[in-house]
């Protein structure tokens, strides 16, 4: 997909453009930060959290190519768990927050 299918699909499936636990983005303001966070060009995935309608899921945006894109968000609850085991693993000894990622 495009960079602006993915940000389009992620945006409709979001309630009420809910992400990181802060409420009501624009699309435009999810567009920005999603293209704050890929202003490296050695970045190639970021990690997000998104309110879906059964709730917060992890949320992975990945550029693939440069013209093409794709979304990851897990099946289940256990997958969620884990991704989220994983990124506090990654973390214990510093002092990012899980949105720098």
């Amino acid at each position: 997909m495009t960079k602006g299918e993915v940000l389009k699909q992620v945006y409709d499936l979001s309630v009420n453009g809910n992400f990181n636990h802060e409420t009501g983005w624009s699309f435009s303001k999810f567009k920005s930060y999603v293209a704050e966070k890929f202003n490296s060009e050695k970045r190639q995935s970021i990690i997000m959290e998104i309110e879906l309608p059964d709730g917060w899921w992890y949320l992975s945006i990945l550029k693939v190519k440069d013209e093409l894109w794709d979304y990851y968000i897990p099946d289940t609850r256990e997958e969620n768990d884990r991704i989220y085991n994983e990124i506090v693993k990654e973390l214990e000894n510093s002092k990012q927050n899980i949105y720098d990622l």
